[in-house]
């Protein structure tokens, strides 16, 4: 069965939301309610391990930008640097190397997930039109030329 992938972020989506539940069933986030002003620093955390999870289900590093917006919802995005996290694809990478990935503010420094709303009555759709589309080439540089 041949399925197409679409560059709509679903398989993101699909991470991101679980990564986020079992956090916060084992009680690492919560999610429930902005406890001592940590909504920030839990957001993060299932961000960073998000991106880990992800780029280990898609065999690479990707944007990053269909996971960040999972976590953040509508967002002007730069992307993390992805040579400092290459070492989490390794086959032998370790539980507490995985762990530092995921709390080592240094490896998520260029990072941007800018919050933002569209003005009323704007919305946004997207459509597929079944010949599939890559994130990558969407949004690279040379799309608008």
């Amino acid at each position: 069965m041949d399925v197409r992938k679409t560059g709509m972020g679903s398989s993101a989506a699909m991470i991101t939301s679980l990564t986020a539940s079992l956090l916060q069933f084992f009680g690492v986030v919560d999610l429930r309610r902005d406890i001592g002003g940590k909504e920030e620093e839990n957001l993060s955390i299932i961000h960073n391990l998000a991106q880990i999870v992800h780029a280990a289900a898609q065999g690479k590093i990707g944007s990053g930008f269909d996971v960040a917006s999972a976590v953040y919802g509508s967002i002007i995005y730069q992307r993390f640097r992805p040579e400092p996290l290459q070492f989490v694809m390794e086959d032998d990478v370790t539980g507490d190397e995985l762990l530092s990935a995921v709390t080592d503010t240094g490896l998520w420094l260029e990072l941007t997930a800018q919050r933002i709303q569209l003005p009323a009555p704007m919305d946004l759709m997207m459509g597929d039109i079944s010949d599939g589309s890559s994130s990558t080439s969407m949004v690279s540089p040379e799309a608008g030329e």
